[in-house]
C-alpha cells in the first residue's frame, strides 16, 4: 500500500452473523471527521456505486484505500429511531498529516502572493519617486540603505517561501 495510499479516516467492524459492516470509529481530522456527516454505528451500503453489503472487511478496504488527494464517495444507511435513510458522502483520500500539510502549504501560498503584492508596489512608488525628484538617480548596490534595500529583503523572503512550498509539496 505504498507511501502515497491513504483511506478516509474510518474504522470499519462487521457483525459475524449479518455480515453487515458498521462505523466503529472515526480518526479525528481525517477526511470522513472534516465532512462532519458519518457517524459511528452508520452501516456502509456503497463504494463508488459498488454494492458493497455483505463483502468482507478486505473487499471494502481495497475499494476505499487509493492515491492519497483523490476521491471517493461512500453511500451509508442510518437507523434513526424508527426511521431509515441512506446517503452518500464524497470524501478525500488522506491522512490528517496529508490534510495539514496542505493547510500550511496554502498558508505559505497566500504569504507568498501577499510578499509579491508589497514588491510591486514598492516598485510602483520608486518609480514615481525617481519620476517626480527628475534628478538623475546614483547607482548603489541592491543591499545599499534606501527603498530599494527592502524591496530586496522582499525577494529573498519570497524566495524562502517559494522553497518552503516545493518542499512541502515534496513530502
Amino acid at each position: 500500500s505504498g507511501p502515497e495510499m491513504a483511506g478516509v479516516g474510518v474504522f470499519f467492524q462487521q457483525e459475524p452473523t449479518s455480515g453487515r459492516v458498521y462505523v466503529a470509529n472515526i480518526v479525528e481530522n481525517g477526511s470522513a471527521d472534516r465532512s462532519g456527516v458519518i457517524r459511528v454505528n452508520d452501516v456502509i451500503v456503497k463504494v463508488d456505486d459498488e454494492d458493497v453489503q455483505g463483502q468482507p472487511l478486505s473487499t471494502l478496504r481495497n475499494l476505499i484505500l487509493g492515491k492519497q488527494g483523490t476521491y471517493v464517495v461512500l453511500a451509508f444507511r442510518r437507523m434513526t429511531g424508527t426511521e431509515l435513510y441512506y446517503y452518500d458522502v464524497e470524501l478525500v483520500r488522506g491522512t490528517p498529516e496529508y490534510f495539514e500539510a496542505l493547510k500550511k502549504s496554502q498558508a505559505v501560498a497566500d504569504e507568498k502572493d501577499k510578499l509579491l503584492v508589497q514588491v510591486r508596489q514598492q516598485e510602483q512608488d520608486i518609480r514615481a519617486l525617481r519620476h517626480q525628484s527628475q534628478v538623475p538617480t546614483l547607482t548603489k548596490s541592491p543591499l545599499s540603505e534606501g527603498p530599494g534595500a527592502d524591496i530586496e529583503s522582499i525577494k529573498r523572503a519570497i524566495s524562502t517561501k517559494s522553497e518552503e512550498i516545493v518542499r512541502m509539496e515534496a513530502s
